[in-house]
């Protein structure tokens, strides 16, 4: 699965940090991340369109509010799993973590596939919902 979310996380060399990069592979911390942005993506959306399915949230702003709300969850979720495993790592080697920037980059490239994946299950899944189908248009 690491072989599937580094590229992607990595932008295909477009958000690639690194030796960051490199320990996020090598330790296999692309996968957790990715899995937990897949799964509470469609988890959420699926929340959206049929339990809450109500009149009052059939409206594109709270579509959007509720899409990036989830996108700060994934954002604080990359940045746990990231900084915590890393940390642990250098600790370990009893080294100082060589990073700060680069948390916080992995945390908003994991928000941006969150709100990718979101809209698209989003378009997916809507035409069932009975009030909310036509959120976000």
């Amino acid at each position: 699965m690491n072989e599937i979310f580094a590229p992607l996380y990595e932008g295909w060399g477009l958000f690639w940090l690194g030796d960051f990069s490199n320990d996020l592979y090598s330790n296999n911390l692309y996968t957790p991340v990715g899995l937990i942005m897949l799964i509470s993506s469609i988890i959420w959306m699926l929340v959206y369109y049929y339990v809450i399915d109500h009149p009052r949230f059939a409206k594109a702003w709270h579509w959007l509010v509720w899409i990036l709300i989830l996108c700060g969850i994934n954002f604080a979720v990359a940045n746990y799993v990231s900084f915590s495993q890393l940390t642990e790592l250098y600790t370990a080697q009893e080294k100082d973590v060589p990073y700060y920037a680069e948390f916080t980059t992995f945390s908003f490239v994991n928000a941006l596939w969150t709100f990718i994946v979101a809209f698209a299950v989003s378009l997916l899944i809507k035409g069932k919902s009975v009030m909310c189908r036509r959120t976000p248009f």
